[in-house]
């Protein structure tokens, strides 16, 4: 919150709503006092040339933009090096426009399948998202929708429909 310039007496009320505990501006000002040389550690440490793995993972929040309240996305990124050590990497701010990853289109889509097909579609969709590249993970897309459409065409119309920010 304090990055994203939230004031230390909307956190306070945020605690107090949130909790149900009470802290007072001066104690967030402390509180945040005391980890900024961390912050700033953090931030300026060197990053490997590589990491193998990258997991991002998303989080909403309600933040107050010029006097209204709006929705924000925030990615945490998290890298994983070649020893296989984990790294917290950074996260990015975005003003949220219904952000879309494989994960959140899985959980949509099996919406539309009823238990006794979820497990057969699961292991059809999976060739989807672990293609090497869009045109392979395309084609495979295709050939779901072929098998899946007649049954289920609201769980292929959503991955259609996403394809392109997928």
């Amino acid at each position: 919150m304090y990055a994203m310039g939230v004031s230390t007496r909307a956190m306070g009320d945020y605690v107090q709503e949130m909790y149900a505990m009470e802290i007072s501006p001066a104690e967030i000002s402390r509180i945040t006092d005391s980890v900024l040389p961390a912050v700033q550690e953090c931030r300026n440490r060197p990053l490997e040339t590589v990491y193998p793995f990258i997991f991002l993972d998303c989080m909403f929040f309600k933040v107050r933009v010029n006097g209204a309240v709006d929705t924000r996305a925030i990615y945490n990124i998290l890298g994983v090096d070649i020893e296989g050590k984990k790294m917290y990497l950074g996260f990015i701010v975005q003003k949220m426009k219904g952000p879309i990853c494989v994960v959140h289109q899985i959980r949509c889509s099996m919406r539309y399948v009823p238990d006794r097909d979820k497990k057969a579609v699961m292991e059809d969709m999976k060739p989807i998202y672990k293609a090497n590249n869009e045109e392979q993970g395309y084609q495979r897309l295709l050939a779901f929708e072929e098998k899946w459409a007649k049954k289920y065409p609201l769980t292929c119309k959503s991955w259609l429909d996403n394809w392109l920010n997928l």
